[in-house]
Formats: C-alpha cells, sequence, structure tokens
C-alpha cells in the first residue's frame, strides 16, 4: 500500500527545496514588482483588448475540447486529431466556453485578464538569468520590455490565434535552463512537462539541461515523464486520443516545397525527423555556451529557429516564440549595460515586425544568427576574455554577472 503521508512529505519537500533555491528565490522576490509593472501597463493591454475584437482564432476547436476538459468529458478532448494544443493550453478557452463568452464586451474582459497574466509571466522571467537585480535601471527596463511585447502585438497575437503556448514554451524553457545552471533537474524535468502541457512541442526543450556541466538527465526525466503522464495519461488511458493521427497541410514558401514539390501532407513522422535536428542543435549550442549566461536564450533560439527551417506551415504567430526569447535577453542585457547583445536582440525583434521575414529564409538566417553569436562567445572564451559567469552556489549574490 501506497504510503499517502510519506508521498505528500516528500512532494512538499520537493517545492520547499525549490523555493528556496536561487531560481526559486528570484521568481518569489519577483512576483510583488511584477505584479505592479503588470498593473501599470493596463491601459496599453486595454487598448489590445480592444483591438482584438471577439471570438479567438482557434476559439471553435480548443473551446469544445476546453470545455470538455473541464466538465469531465474526458474521452471527447482530443477524439478530433485537430486539436494539437494541450491541456493547459485548452484550459484558458474551456473557461470562455463554460461562462459562455460571446459579446465583445466579455471577450474584451477574457483578453485582458489573458493579456494581464502573460505579461506577469514575462515579467517573472526577463531578469531570472542574472538573478538578482537593482536600481533605477532595474526598475524601468521591465516596461520597456513588457511595452515591446505588447505594443508590438506579440503577447496579443499569441491569444488572440488561441496559442500562447507560442510564448509560454520558451519562457518554461528559460526557467528550466536556469535550474539545470543551479543544478535542480527534477524541478526543470517538472518545468519542461509542463511546458509540454501547453504543446508537444514543449519537449524540444530537454537540451536546456545540458547547460549545466554535468547534467543529472535520468533525474530530470523521471520528474518530467511523471508529470507529463499527470498531465496526458487520463485523456490517452479514455482511448479516444488522436493527437498523433493529424497531418499538416505543406504550405507554399516552406522548405519542402522547394526541394520536395510533390509532398502536400505531413505526418507526425515528418515531426519526429524535424524534432531529432532541432534536438541536435539545442544540444550542440547548450555545450558550446553553459560557461556563461548567454546560453539560457541562445538554446532556446536554436532550438525555435532550426524547428522552423524543416516546419511544413511556418504560420505567422510561430515567430512570437523567437519574439519572446529576444525580448527576456534584450530586458537582461539592457540592464547589464551589454550594448552588443542588446543590439542583436533589439535588431531581431524588430525584424519580426516586418511580414517578409516570417518565412524559411528567415528561418535559416535566423539559425545562421544564432551559429555565429556562439562562435563569437568561442572567440571570447578562447582568447580568455570573461564572460558572464554561471550562477554561485546558493548563498552568494549574483547581482551583477558581467561579460565584456
Amino acid at each position: 500500500m501506497v504510503n499517502a503521508r510519506g508521498v505528500g512529505d516528500r512532494v512538499r519537500a520537493f517545492f520547499v527545496r525549490g523555493a528556496s533555491s536561487e531560481v526559486g528565490a528570484a521568481i518569489l522576490r519577483r512576483v510583488a514588482p511584477s505584479a505592479l509593472y503588470s498593473a501599470a501597463l493596463l491601459p496599453v493591454m486595454g487598448l489590445a483588448a480592444y483591438i482584438m475584437g471577439s471570438t479567438p482564432g482557434e476559439y471553435t476547436l480548443f473551446g469544445p475540447a476546453g470545455f470538455n476538459l473541464l466538465t469531465g468529458h474526458w474521452n471527447l478532448v482530443f477524439v478530433n486529431p485537430k486539436v494539437q494544443a494541450g491541456p493547459l493550453e485548452l484550459f484558458p478557452y474551456g473557461i470562455a466556453r463554460v461562462i459562455g463568452l460571446h459579446s465583445q464586451p466579455q471577450w474584451f474582459a477574457f483578453y485582458l485578464v489573458m493579456l494581464y497574466v502573460m505579461t506577469f509571466l514575462l515579467s517573472l522571467v526577463i531578469y531570472l538569468p542574472i538573478y538578482r537585480v537593482s536600481g533605477r535601471l532595474g526598475r524601468y527596463v521591465p516596461f520597456l520590455a513588457l511595452g515591446i511585447a505588447l505594443l508590438g502585438a506579440f503577447l496579443p497575437t499569441d491569444i488572440v490565434r488561441g496559442h500562447p503556448a507560442e510564448s509560454m514554451v520558451p519562457l518554461l524553457w528559460i526557467v528550466a535552463g536556469c535550474l539545470s545552471r543551479e543544478r535542480m533537474f527534477a524541478s526543470a524535468g517538472v518545468i519542461l512537462a509542463l511546458s509540454a502541457g501547453f504543446e508537444v512541442w514543449g519537449v524540444l526543450g530537454v537540451p536546456v539541461l545540458f547547460l549545466s556541466p554535468s547534467p543529472r538527465i535520468l533525474r530530470a526525466a523521471i520528474a518530467a515523464i511523471i508529470t507529463g503522464a499527470v498531465i496526458y495519461l487520463p485523456f490517452v488511458l479514455t482511448g479516444t486520443f488522436r493527437m498523433f493521427e493529424y497531418h499538416w497541410f505543406v504550405s507554399l514558401g516552406t522548405l519542402y516545397r522547394l526541394v520536395w514539390p510533390g509532398l502536400t501532407s505531413f505526418p507526425w513522422t515528418l515531426r519526429i525527423a524535424q524534432a531529432v535536428l532541432a534536438l541536435a542543435a539545442g544540444w550542440g549550442t547548450a555545450l558550446a555556451t553553459r560557461k556563461g549566461v548567454y546560453g539560457v536564450w541562445l538554446v532556446p533560439m536554436a532550438i525555435i529557429s532550426v524547428r522552423f527551417v524543416f516546419d511544413p506551415l511556418l504560420d505567422f504567430y510561430y515567430w512570437m516564440a523567437p519574439a519572446t526569447v529576444a525580448i527576456c535577453a534584450l530586458g537582461a542585457t539592457l540592464y547589464l549595460r551589454k550594448w552588443i547583445p542588446a543590439l542583436i536582440a533589439a535588431g531581431l525583434i524588430a525584424s519580426l515586425w516586418i511580414p517578409p521575414t516570417r518565412s524559411v529564409v528567415a528561418a535559416i538566417a535566423m539559425t545562421v544568427l544564432v551559429g555565429l553569436c556562439v562562435a563569437a562567445l568561442k572567440i571570447v572564451e578562447r582568447h580568455g576574455r570573461e564572460q558572464m559567469t554561471t550562477p554561485p552556489p546558493p548563498g552568494r549574490a549574483a547581482t551583477d554577472q558581467l561579460t565584456t
């Protein structure tokens, strides 16, 4: 018989240990400031929510699936193979369906709440890789980064298209990368599984574990498998989990249409091949950058860019994922007055506002840019110049981890 009390004690100890880590302490310390930053930007969110209009783009698909999720009809949640969103992503749209939102004022309130929550979470993560910040610049830079995320329509696009995962998954990868650098591998595994709970491609974040010099993959894997089972297994056990039966249409302008014109249907078997390439890119980037903090942003960017190169769709909302990583990198590097990395991040964000740059050519260019950044870091390292170091052991200050 399972000792429920013993299991409860272990779970409690797991969360207590996570909260006492550098990452956990940094997040808890920033809850109040992040809430205030987000509240100050409510007028901007209100404008964005008003412009967004009424029903979200995927609501006809995600609304009923989320409704079935919340009302206990789990056998119906993934009966339609088109539902490629995970339970965590379906949840808010299920709430909207349960409440019965239909008028524009009601959707305005829904969008405003969603924008506030996502802005708050983005604010928590902006400074996470550098752990401690102080001073006037540390208070003002988040407003710039969050303003770009809102006014640049990055967060609003995620929500109105029904895919908040495009921002949530990269944010969780950054958190998992920071946990891995602190050797909190079980916690990192849980976070990676949560990212897959938004959309399955969250599993591609596994390479962030290699940002630690000696990753405990087994420990992270066990934690991720248990968490993933909690999220998905109830739906799998119903026998109507059909997510992996879906085939994507191969759109014009993708790499496949250029080199394989006859390919029009993209099954999950090809998704696996695409995943292998993205994982390889992330793994190589992690090994090359784990001596400095830049890997926390470069590894997710490498995974995303290679995924895009070999994607059959490249819908415009996909590009909110690299924008989210770049916004986080911009905020942290501006605070540290690292102007070249900040300029690169700002240039990438600006390019994503231009529709023609959202193409396979842009994905290839982004992959090359990540490679050049990695090469530049290795050159700096080889010449003995100081990088932003990995976090010190808990209890030591990590306020200004500098790089040349």
